[in-house]
């Protein structure tokens, strides 16, 4: 069965081990932008497969993801919405 709009075609379990940029962005739900941002800024690393295409390898994708720091409850608070709410109270 194919997962619609995955570059992939693949879907959990089943995720290929080295994935091109737009199936690593599939996988992580982010852009392919995003992917070549992070892949230039050297935080996510990269193989060179049939020296041509960059892959990434969900293994090394998967230990980045548990890098990044946890967080948890808002990031801000809403201000607009709370300025709205204390006007018309």
């Amino acid at each position: 069965m194919k997962i619609l709009n995955n570059p992939c075609g693949a879907g959990v379990p089943n995720w290929l081990r080295l994935m091109s940029i737009p199936c690593a962005a599939a996988y992580l739900s982010r852009t392919t932008g995003f992917m070549e941002a992070r892949l230039r800024a050297g935080e996510i690393p990269f193989h060179i497969k049939d020296a041509e295409q960059r892959v990434i390898d969900r293994l090394e994708l998967d230990a980045w993801i548990a890098k990044q720091p946890k967080q948890i409850g808002k990031l801000r608070e809403p201000v607009a919405a709370t300025a709205a709410r204390r006007e018309a109270a």
